[in-house]
């Protein structure tokens, strides 16, 4: 493997990726779908805001520690708010990605509630030590893989790693991102390069899984805290972890006169499209493009800060999932109905001292369908 240029601004390094390989391979058709249905899958994308058990654990935010009158039963009242939306939700998602998870144990509790009955049985949790904020996957599909990735950025641990599932329904692959990037508290400037070191690290698995496997579905998903077109709310004239095919964002990476070689190098931002194009236009990494449903299926936005509305909140599709063949998105929404949003459509943020609310982020609702055509793999 080449060493990534000193051009650079940070330096990265792989530090974890566990693997853990699940003992069922097959799957079999969801019970409430006619046989004869077309076959999809539903997947939720949410931010849960600061989700803590009743527990003093080290971690927790102050407002959640015991001393301060977080309790067993104001958890319990909480996850039970969480868990009842989501049987609410009418598309009654088959894979859910949670952020801002504390612990592996919140999603046990999650699948001993109502959740039971809606099929959910496979749990995955990744989360750094001496961090707060894990991301928490439920599915009613088994996994086949799951890893987690973890990086450092400029000699610092990132606390947010990234979990990799793979699942194979109708015998067919689907590869599912979950992320929880860097936010923009603090310094600017740092906090972009941390959340470019992730969109690398992305890139970086992607680039790999589909050398090994071509045309494989891949999904990047969850709170990459960065808009869509956040070069263009920043002024376009830097490098953001989120890119547009657009000639000028190249022209600052270089990739346009550079010719990307393989793997080795790839870029730290992702090149966003809102055009179902199999290729990007402007730049010249071939595994570079994801097509993002901001602009397209959803609108206005998941989040709001300072009054204005962000889409920090994502699903990224690479071309495989909009070709014709195999898996192909069918449509995409924002959970904006209550309790997740309040009546003037703003997201219900939960309020730990009140206990009113839910989080400050909507959820986002992707759904996929199997197409007639066959997807060569290997």
């Amino acid at each position: 493997m080449k060493k990534i240029r000193p051009a650079l601004l940070c330096r990265y390094l792989l530090i974890l990726s566990v693997l853990f390989v699940c003992g069922c391979n097959s799957f079999f058709k969801n019970d409430d779908k006619a046989e004869n249905a077309q076959k999809s899958i539903t997947v939720l994308s949410w931010n849960v805001q600061a989700l803590f058990d009743g527990k003093d654990q080290g971690n927790e935010y102050d407002e959640y520690l015991v001393s301060k009158g977080w309790s067993q039963e104001k958890y319990r009242a909480r996850l039970n708010s969480i868990t009842r939306g989501i049987t609410e939700i009418p598309e009654n998602p088959d894979v859910i990605g949670f952020l801002e998870i504390e612990n592996a144990e919140i999603l046990e509790d999650m699948l001993s509630s109502s959740l039971a009955k809606k099929g959910y049985r496979w749990t995955f949790f990744t989360g750094n030590a001496g961090g707060a904020l894990g991301i928490g996957i439920i599915s009613k599909y088994p996994f086949t893989i799951t890893k987690s990735h973890s990086i450092i950025c400029d000699g610092e641990i990132n606390p947010r790693p990234m979990a990799e599932i793979h699942l194979s329904v109708e015998d067919r692959p689907v590869v599912l991102f979950v992320c929880h990037w860097k936010s923009k508290l603090g310094d600017p400037e740092k906090t972009e390069l941390q959340r470019r070191a992730s969109a690398m690290l992305a890139l970086r698995r992607v680039t790999e899984l589909e050398q090994e496997n071509p045309g494989i579905p891949i999904i990047i998903m969850g709170d990459l805290n960065e808009n869509y077109d956040e070069f263009y709310r920043t002024g376009g004239n830097s490098i953001t972890a989120l890119l547009p095919d657009d000639p000028e964002a190249a022209a600052l990476t270089d990739t346009v006169t550079e010719k990307a070689q393989s793997f080795p190098a790839v870029r730290n931002f992702l090149v966003v499209t809102g055009k179902k194009h199999q290729e990007a236009i402007h730049f010249d990494v071939p595994h570079n493009l994801f097509y993002t449903l901001w602009g397209n299926e959803l609108q206005k936005g998941s989040y709001v800060y300072r009054s204005n509305w962000e889409t920090i909140d994502h699903f990224l599709l690479r071309p495989s999932l909009y070709d014709g063949l195999g898996w192909d998105i069918a449509s995409g929404r924002i959970v904006n109905t209550p309790p997740f949003a309040t009546e003037a459509g703003n997201p219900s943020a939960y309020n730990p001292r009140t206990g009113r609310g839910i989080s400050d982020h909507l959820p986002l609702l992707l759904t996929i369908t199997l197409q007639q055509g066959e997807k060569e793999t290997i």
